[in-house]
């Protein structure tokens, strides 16, 4: 480590805002300002019932609404226009109205409505490259004040003429997994328009977020809705409530979201022999890696009746699948297997159960939570504490356009909203693994 490096991990409480404060300080207008301007439009419309359940969940527990933050960052390689950076930004969020949402509180009640589009500055920093991760995990870590503020946040860093970094941290009340995709596509797209034509135009959507919300409402009041509870009931009637894997610490009384991440890429011939396998058992992958987890998560806990908890994007309407917000909804995948099963015989029950929850996916999470009949703790989620995503991206992380090159950074904001959570993705030919954990339970 370079001897101006500074780790901010090993810097008190004390030392790491005071470093904060310095950096922050640094903090400029862009030269290239443009209006600043927000109006609320007329239309007040209700929260959806997974934005609900986080508003609900901020109210009981504001010192750990950083865990439902997601920062994201683009680093940006090459000399830029820094105009154009900030016009293709501001386009994004015109075409999105999710990313314009205002929440307000009416006699104890959320309300929703989207402000009118109006171009605004995003901030420059100027950083040396030993303080760019200490600015990343400040960043990760601010606290929203929901119904105060934007539910988004965006800076432009800059260690030099040919290196920014686009940073951005968005509430998950309005964005989710598979919202960064959009934002990143269109954004790219907006900003080469920009560069060659002076003129910016995306396509429009023909729905916006309300319409979902709209959508929900009357599907609660539809037969199929009390097809999906009815399975969803029978399904998870009996199930075990928390799964007991051995730990290195004993559950605190009450959850903390403190969390720790290790990420790896699989190996490319083992990665090969899993994709064989599955298309021998035609299985999904999908399917055949959340095999092999719950039965390590069964051997580890000694339950065999496992319950893991898993995301789907909840676009299946064609007119969301290209929308950022918070559409994401939450399956419980209960499967019953015996000490005795082979992998063979849980990949089918696991393939089973996972056609028979997506046919199922429209009932919000939040309903079958009201309805289903668990005793609740405030030392755990519901239902499962053990979550499985996978997600294949189909756009790769680096992207290479008139000399310059865009690329996704991570960044870890030290949260875990569950136990354990092992999230898969495909990209670029790789199978990586990023596995979070609750640093309260677990040793790295």
């Amino acid at each position: 480590m370079d001897k101006n490096t500074v780790d901010f991990d090993c810097l008190s409480s004390e030392e790491q805002l005071a470093l904060l404060k310095r950096l922050k300080n640094r903090a400029k207008p862009n030269k290239n300002k443009v209006k600043n301007e927000e109006k609320e439009l007329a239309t007040e419309f209700p929260l959806s019932f997974s934005q609900q359940r986080l508003w609900t969940l901020s109210q009981l527990d504001e010192q750990n609404l950083a865990a439902y933050n997601i920062p994201a960052a683009i680093k940006i390689t090459g000399e830029i226009d820094l105009k154009a950076i900030s016009l293709a930004f501001n386009e994004v969020v015109k075409k999105h109205d999710a990313l314009r949402l205002k929440l307000m509180v009416k006699e104890g009640k959320p309300y929703q409505s989207a402000t009118e589009a109006s171009f605004f500055d995003i901030p420059l920093v100027n950083l040396a490259s030993n303080e760019v991760n200490a600015w990343l995990k400040g960043e990760a870590r601010h606290i929203f004040k929901l119904d105060k503020e934007k539910l988004y946040r965006v800076q432009l860093l800059c260690t030099n003429n040919t290196e920014h970094i686009l940073l951005m941290n968005f509430h998950h009340l309005v964005f989710d997994g598979w919202s960064m995709d959009i934002f990143k596509r269109d954004f790219i797209q907006a900003y080469d328009q920009q560069v060659k034509t002076g003129h910016i135009s995306l396509v429009p959507l023909s729905a916006q977020y309300d319409s979902y919300v709209e959508g929900q409402r009357s599907y609660l009041l539809s037969e199929q809705r009390q097809i999906d509870l009815d399975y969803w009931q029978n399904k998870l009637k009996g199930c075990n409530n928390l799964i007991e894997l051995p730990c290195d610490f004993a559950r605190p009384p009450t959850q903390s979201f403190v969390g720790k991440k290790h990420s790896f890429v699989l190996n490319a011939t083992l990665a090969e022999q899993v994709k064989q396998l599955a298309q021998s058992r035609n299985a999904s992958l999908f399917m055949t890696y959340l095999s092999a987890f719950k039965l390590l998560l069964a051997r580890y806990s000694g339950q065999y009746d496992v319950s893991i908890g898993t995301a789907v994007a909840n676009r299946q309407d064609a007119k969301f699948a290209d929308q950022i917000g918070f559409f994401a909804n939450t399956l419980v995948l209960r499967d019953q297997l015996s000490a005795t099963s082979s992998f063979y015989e849980v990949l089918e029950c696991v393939k089973s159960t996972s056609l028979e929850a997506m046919s199922h996916q429209a009932l919000p999470f939040e309903t079958l939570l009201e309805k289903i009949n668990l005793p609740r703790s405030l030392s755990y989620s519901p239902l499962f504490q053990v979550m499985f995503v996978m997600q294949d991206i189909i756009d790769s992380n680096r992207v290479s356009l008139n000399g310059l090159t865009f690329e996704e950074i991570a960044i870890d904001n030290e949260t875990s909203k569950f136990d354990l959570l092992l999230f898969i993705y495909l990209r670029d030919g790789k199978v990586t693994l990023n596995i979070e954990y609750c640093s309260d339970l677990f040793k790295a």
